[in-house]
């Protein structure tokens, strides 16, 4: 699994307003901040907005803020919100790439390696990214 650099912006925007509860961050504050280009992040902040992750707020004082708490927010959700996915091999889910697929000896494994990672990454949430952060910066 490979995860893109829309997913680690995305969640670093996310971990970034998880650690301004209750205030409107600004984007230009964010991309400055995690060294994100503004332009992409705007990107990113409106398929996450779009995916209610987020509020937008207009005007001099806008900017964004989480749309629900960090502990409701979780890994897997974000990465797929984003575009990606705990995909090991396409043959698992898609049908008709390999014509070797029904009889796989190793299809099981490779299902249950995705269900695994997809289970951990669900199991993970913004909360837990934010509160690691501050027990390594002590």
């Amino acid at each position: 699994m490979r995860i893109s650099t829309r997913a680690r912006y995305g969640l670093r925007f996310l971990i970034e307003l998880a650690r301004h509860p209750g205030e409107v961050v600004s984007l230009k504050y964010i991309a400055e901040n995690q060294r994100i280009p503004r332009r992409y992040l705007e990107q990113i902040a409106s398929r996450l907005h779009s995916e209610k992750f987020v509020r937008s707020y207009r005007g001099p004082d806008g900017g964004y803020t989480l749309a629900l708490p960090p502990e409701e927010i979780n890994l897997l959700d974000i990465l797929e919100a984003l575009g990606d996915s705990p995909v090991i091999l396409d043959c698992i889910d898609a049908k008709g790439i390999c014509d070797f697929s029904s009889m796989c000896a190793a299809r099981k494994v490779w299902k249950e390696m995705r269900d695994c990672i997809a289970n951990h990454l669900r199991s993970i949430t913004l909360a837990d990214i934010v509160n690691q952060g501050k027990d390594e910066d002590n």
